[in-house]
Parts: C-alpha cells; sequence; structure tokens
C-alpha cells in the first residue's frame, strides 16, 4: 500500500487510529500504575477499577469508528479478519486495535513491575520510591517513543515517503528518554533493581535494567506502528515511488520511461538518463590523523557518495555538483555569510549567473519540500510537513587505540562540488563534512555491526566457535546493538561494507545518540579532494611551551629555532604547528640534525658536534609508502601493538594474549616500531587519477572533542591526510552531452565555494 495515494478520508483514518491509540496507552498506563504503585505501598488496591478501563476501550472504540468508513478488505497489515465471508469490517478494525493495544500495555507494565512482586508484601520506602520511578518515566518515555514515530508515520501519510535517517527505524526522543535516565538513576540502587527484578530476565543492575526497558518498549511500539498503520516499509524495488530521493521504481517510472536504474544496481531508482557519478570509496584507504601518533595508518569504512554532473565539454571535463546555469558556472552553494534558509538561487542571481541547478540527489543538507534551500534543523524548513534531508557520507567509521574507542558518523554539511574529467579520471572537488564522534562501546567493537555478532553479549564474531557461552553468532544482516538493534541494514558500498578490525558497518546502524562527545560533529573540510596533490604547511604556533616559538621549515636547518627567514637557508622561519590550537607538531623524542650524530637521541646541542639538537624530530620513511612522505619518529618512541589486532596496544607477548587480550587471535606476539608522524617540514599527499580506478588525496584540521581523554589520545585538535583508492561509475554521459568544444577551466577555489 503506498500511502500516498490514499483517499483523504483513509489518510485521516489512519491518523485517528494513531492519535486515539495513543490516548489508549497512555490513559490505561497511568491508571495502571496508580493502582499498582497504591498496592505495592500498603496493599489498597489489588486491581484497577473494571468500569474504568471499560470506558477507555469504549473511548477508543467509538473515536476510530467516528473517523473510520473503511471499504472491505482495505486495512490488512497484521489485523484478522475475523469474519471472511463478509470481509474485512469495521468491526474486525475497531476489534484488532483493542485487543492489539490492550495486549501491548498489558506486556509494558509487565516490563515496569514484576508480577512476583506484589505477592511478596508491601514495599520498603527506598524500594517503592525506585519501582514508582521506574514505573512513572518507563511509561512515559513510551508514550513519548509513540508519539514521534506516529509523526514520522503520518508524513508518509501526507507526502508519500519519509526520510530514513529521520524516521527510520525511530526518532529518537532523546529529552524523555534523558529524563528517565537521570531519574531512576537517581532514586534507584543496583540492589534495589535486583530485589523489584525489573524488565525480562530480571535485570540486576540499573544500566542494565535502563537498557532493557527501552530497547524491549522500542519493540513493542513498533508493534503498535504495525497495526496502526497496517505498515509496510516503502523500499526501492517495490515498484512504487515511495522513498525520498526515488525518482522511478520499475514500472512507475514515469519520469524516465526504460531508463529506471535496478535496485541492485550502481543508481537504484534513480534516472539513468540524467548525467551522474558514483564515487565508491574502499576500506584500504590511508588515514592519518593526530599530532599523537597514535591515530596513523587508519582505514576507512568501505562508502562512497553520488554527485551530479553537468556541462561535460568535449574533452571529458564535468562541472560536479550543484551549478549556475550561466557561463561561468560557479558553484550554487550558500555564502559563508548568508542566512540558513537563504536559497541557491539567490547566488546565482546575484552574481548574474542564471539560476541553481540542483536536484533532489544532492548530498548538502537541504529542505526536503525545497531542495534549494540550505538547512541545518527542521524548523528552517517552515512548510508544513516540510524537515531538513542531511545525508551521511559513507557508514561509520569504528576506531581503536591507547584504550580509547570512538565511532564516527560522517555527515555532508556541504554539497559537494568542482570538477571531474570522465575521460582520464582527473578529479578536484570540494568535499566538507560534520564527523560525528561517539564514545565506542568496546575496543574491539566501537560502531555497531551489520551481522556478524553474538547472541548473548553483542560481542563480533565470525562463527559459533567464537561465541562460547553467549549463543550463536549471528550472521544475518541486522543491527547488533545501539538505536537500530536487531533492524535489518545494508551491508554493501555506499551504505555498508566491512572494515579492517571491527567487522561490517552500515547507515542503518548507527551509535548511540546519548554518547554524542562532538556535538553538532567536527567541522572537516577537504579542499581540495583532488587526484592531484596537497599540500599542508607548518603555519600556527604550538600551544605547548618548548614548541611555542619558529623554527626552520625545509633547507639544511630543518627544525633549528629561527628569529626571520635568513636564519633558514633553502627554508622558511615559521611557526611549528599545522593547524589552529594544535599542542606540538608530533609526539617525538629529540635527535640530533646534521654533524657526525645526526639521527641520534639527544637533549642538547652539545651532544650534537656539527649540528643540533631537534626536539620533536620527524622525517619521511622510505620504508612506508602507504602515502606520499610518511613520516616516523627519529629517535622514538617506540609503539607496541599487537601483530593482528593492531589497536591492541602492548608491552609484551602476554599483552596480546588470553586473558589480558579477550579478542586477540591465537598466536599474536607484541611488535614494535617507531612512532609515526607529520614531517615537520610539511604534509604532502599525492593522489592518481584513472578509469575506473582512481586516487584521491586531502589534507586538514580536525578540531578537538569535547572529550578529553579521546583528545589525549588522538592528539586533537591536529592535522589529518586522507590517501583514498576509489572506483568510479558514470551513467547519463553519451556523445549528445558534450558541448562541441573543451574549454580551458581549473578546479574551483575555496572563495567560489561558499559554506
Amino acid at each position: 500500500m503506498v500511502h500516498a495515494q490514499l483517499p483523504e478520508a483513509q489518510r485521516q483514518c489512519f491518523e485517528r487510529i494513531a492519535s486515539a491509540g495513543r490516548g489508549f496507552v497512555g490513559a490505561k498506563l497511568s491508571l495502571l500504575r496508580s493502582c499498582t504503585d497504591a498496592d505495592l505501598k500498603d496493599g489498597s488496591c489489588p486491581a484497577p477499577d473494571p468500569g474504568a478501563i471499560a470506558a477507555l476501550e469504549d473511548k477508543l472504540a467509538a473515536s476510530i469508528a467516528r473517523e473510520c468508513a473503511l471499504p472491505p478488505a482495505s486495512f490488512p497489515g497484521p489485523c484478522p479478519d475475523l469474519n471472511p465471508s463478509d470481509g474485512f469490517t469495521l468491526s474486525d478494525l475497531v476489534a484488532c486495535m483493542g485487543d492489539s493495544h490492550e495486549g501491548v500495555v498489558d506486556d509494558i507494565q509487565l516490563l515496569l513491575y514484576d508480577p512476583t512482586t506484589r505477592t511478596e508484601g508491601p514495599l520498603r520506602s527506598a524500594a517503592w520510591r525506585c519501582q514508582k520511578t521506574i514505573a512513572k518515566y518507563g511509561a512515559n518515555f513510551a508514550v513519548a517513543l509513540l508519539r514521534a514515530v506516529q509523526r514520522c508515520e503520518n508524513l508518509r501519510l501526507r507526502y508519500g515517503w519519509i526520510i530514513p535517517e529521520v524516521c527510520w527505524p525511530y526518532p529518537w526522543p532523546t529529552r524523555t528518554e534523558r529524563r528517565a535516565r537521570h531519574h531512576i538513576d537517581r532514586r534507584c540502587t543496583d540492589a534495589q533493581i535486583a530485589q523489584l527484578r525489573v524488565c525480562v530476565q530480571d535485570q540486576t543492575t540499573v544500566d542494565a535494567a535502563l537498557y532493557c526497558l527501552i530497547e524491549a518498549i522500542r519493540d513493542l511500539v513498533d508493534d503498535l506502528i504495525d497495526y496502526e498503520y497496517a505498515r509496510h516499509d516503502a523500499t526501492c524495488g517495490d515498484a512504487a515511488v515511495n522513498m525520498p530521493g526515488e525518482e522511478c521504481d520499475g514500472t512507475d517510472n514515469g519520469a524516465c520511461p526504460g531508463n529506471c536504474g535496478e535496485p541492485t544496481g550502481a543508481f537504484p531508482c534513480l534516472c539513468l538518463s540524467k548525467p551522474r557519478q558514483l564515487v565508491r570509496e574502499h576500506a584500504n584507504a590511508d588515514l592519518d590523523f593526530g599530532w599523537s601518533g597514535r591515530g596513523h595508518d587508519q582505514g576507512v569504512a568501505e562508502g562512497g557518495y553520488l554527485t551530479d554532473l553537468s556541462d561535460c565539454d568535449r574533452g571529458g571535463i564535468c562541472l560536479v555538483g550543484p551549478s549556475c546555469s550561466l557561463p561561468p558556472h560557479a558553484p550554487c552553494a550558500v555564502a559563508a555569510d548568508a542566512p540558513p534558509d537563504t536559497t541557491g538561487d539567490s547566488l546565482c542571481v546575484a552574481l548574474g549567473q542564471g539560476t541553481c541547478r540542483k536536484e533532489r540527489t544532492a548530498v548538502g543538507p537541504h529542505c526536503f519540500m525545497d531542495v534549494q534551500k540550505k538547512c541545518s534543523i527542521d524548523a528552517i524548513c517552515s512548510e508544513p510537513g516540510d524537515f531538513c534531508v542531511k545525508t551521511r557520507h559513507g557508514p561509520p567509521l569504528p576506531l581503536s587505540g591507547g584504550g580509547v574507542s570512538v565511532c564516527l558518523v560522517h555527515v555532508f554539511s556541504e554539497d559537494v562540488v568542482g570538477t571531474t574529467d570522465v575521460v582520464t579520471g582527473e578529479s578536484t572537488v570540494r568535499l566538507r563534512e560534520n564527523a560525528i564522534m561517539h564514545v565506542g562501546t568496546q575496543l574491539n567493537k566501537p560502531c555497531p555491526v551489520c551481522g556478524g555478532f553474538c547472541a548473548g553479549n553483542r560481542e563480533r564474531c565470525e562463527s559459533d566457535g567464537d561465541c562460547v557461552a553467549t549463543g550463536s553468532c549471528i550472521t544475518d544482516l541486522v543491527c547488533s546493538d545501539g538505536p537500530s538493534q536487531d533492524r535489518p541494514c545494508r551491508a554493501t558500498p555506499p551504505f555498508g561494507g566491512p572494515t579492517a578490525h571491527f567487522g561490517t558497518t552500515s547507515v542503518d546502524c548507527p551509535p548511540d545518540p546519548t554518547v554524542n562527545i562532538s556535538g553538532s560533529g567536527l567541522d572537516i573540510l577537504q579542499d581540495p579532494r583532488t587526484t592531484g596533490t596537497t599540500t599542508l604547511v607548518p603555519s600556527f604556533p604550538c600551544a605547548a611551551p618548548e614548541f611555542a616559538g619558529n623554527a626552520c621549515s625545509g633547507g639544511a636547518e630543518e627544525g633549528r629555532p629561527c628569529g626571520e627567514d635568513s636564519d633558514c637557508p633553502s627554508g622558511a622561519c615559521s611557526p611549528q604547528c599545522f593547524c589552529p590550537g594544535q599542542a606540538a607538531p608530533n609526539d617525538c623524542h629529540p635527535a640530533c640534525v646534521r654533524g657526525s650524530q645526526d639521527a641520534a637521541p639527544c637533549v642538547a646541542d652539545s651532544e650534537c658536534p656539527g649540528g643540533f639538537c631537534h626536539p620533536g624530530d620527524c622525517r619521511v620513511n622510505p620504508g612506508d609508502t602507504d602515502s606520499a612522505q610518511e613520516g616516523v619518529c627519529t629517535a622514538g618512541p617506540v609503539r607496541g601493538t599487537c601483530s593482528t589486532t593492531q589497536f591492541r596496544s602492548c608491552a609484551a607477548d602476554a599483552d596480546c594474549e588470553l586473558p589480558s587480550c579477550p579478542y586477540c587471535q591465537s598466536g599474536e606476539s607484541c611488535a614494535f616500531e617507531l612512532l609515526e608522524c607529520f614531517v615537520n617540514s610539511g604534509i604532502i599527499r599525492r593522489g592518481a587519477a584513472g578509469l575506473p580506478d582512481r586516487i584521491t588525496a586531502a589534507t586538514f584540521c580536525i578540531p578537538p572533542t569535547a572529550n578529553q581523554a579521546v583528545n589525549h589520545v588522538a592528539g586533537l585538535p591536529a592535522p589529518g591526510a586522507l590517501t583514498q583508492p576509489e572506483t568510479t561509475i558514470e551513467v547519463g554521459i553519451g556523445s549528445t552531452m558534450l558541448t562541441p568544444t573543451r574549454r580551458t577551466r581549473g578546479p574551483f577555489t575555496s572563495s567560489m565555494q561558499g559554506s
């Protein structure tokens, strides 16, 4: 059933069922809670008033009957047809809604109150206050979550689709959930939780009880939504244009007859006649970040992004992303100083370059009903039912090191704009995103995974043998934990893919939003992201006193303290850090530069005859070919990591064996290497053009998080550098799409991009 095609009367029926159902759930939970609390306090309410419950049931039935006059068989979903001979009638609908809502309320009541508690007599005051708090805030959370999901389903009814990232599988009423955690933490102890047998399987700690309650209530709310909306999740491949971003779907292909992308293809449910490029980013990238050295030689999650192309010339150069319709075709991103609700058209008109060409597939945040209207929050999109569309840049990225794990969710904060050559594979774009950082759940599983986890403890696994005493290894494509636990997930690029050490992550398996340590995200600007060469040179004073002064960058005196450029033959006198607020250029030990003791450890210049002692000496490592100009500390320190489980720090082989490392593999040893670093004189990364495979490179700055432990381990704020293998796939570009002559056009500059 495609709800966008429903008659108005049926849409109103769905919304009435939801509203009446939510009212019934809230009122009956309140009625049951009042009686149960009184009974547990002094035995004064052995059972709720049957008349009051009957009145709630009658109100639910009357409310549905008043709005719903459904023709036969128009409301299937999970509801049974009690008498097939007369079709599905209004009576069947009323009975189904009454039974389903009664059942869910009873199930929630059992989660909040263990039945055996009432048989043991009145509770002591402290335990009673704990029980009352659990019931009150657990019920409040259930009603708030039901309201939030219903709001999303109503959008589906009115407009035919909703944004999965906003409403699937659940919007998260964080304020109500935080309030529940706060009050239950304050009122309850682990001993009281064990005494009250809270939730299923009789939880024994406050944390376990909260997690159990929230997850179980989510499942029950999902059951109710299935009944209230006869819900069938829309997907690409259901022969109906009913998902955000879909332009066509199978036989529903009026936008491009005969040219609709297959659900399993590179451009699912998109018109293949429009010029576009899919950029698939591979996990074997080289990501280096942080001045501490612990974040070097990281991979990425298999993912990618989609861009629209325009104005391809005969030589193959195409514009990437939204652009003004008239030459010289500037990007129509919103200028940095423009109000957040400014449209792309306003910039193009101001430049005298026509209007903004922008497809709904653009990755920058935009209002759903006005693709040219930039937004940061839903409130900017002021039309009824409108909201802010945000696009994730690949699946979450798991990282671990130094005893700290984080899960990074990347969300585009601008449209990707620039140029690409579909003949040579050359490309230069501006890519900006927010990296939203969450504290990881485990060192060996920083992010929820899509399949490959033990049924009992949700830890990663590859086979049942990895799950001793914790059930079987779940290999179905469902999320291991987080707000989408046990929900279906996509495990293929650009939605998901395997990582080197941490299993398969997916955009459908986000981390718990309550452990976000970066607010709206860390602003990461890759300008340029290029198949050419990109550099980042030291130009900021370091915060650490020992590196606060200037030093020679480049030339024979590399690293020597200086006052002006003349002190640095063939080099420049500059600050020593790469990014604002950076503490130190690296975590390297001092080493002699030049002279008879070149590269030897030192403390003072007197130990370096013919040269000088350079604190934090980092030089190019010719043996490390992951990227151009990879650096290594000249004189240490030496870092120990397990030979296979490389995110695990160690000092001896025993640190990589059971029981010290429960997730290490048999036979691992502790391997020692000099710490990696960014070369003092500057960071250089090189890409390589090619078709369909290419390499892009970027250098950028990373701001600090709100978590000082993460900042200390990673060395933030600090530079980052990326060498990214990619595969590109183009569609809709034929000889008729290319303009007659090749124009000379360089890459877009920062001043043209906006923010």
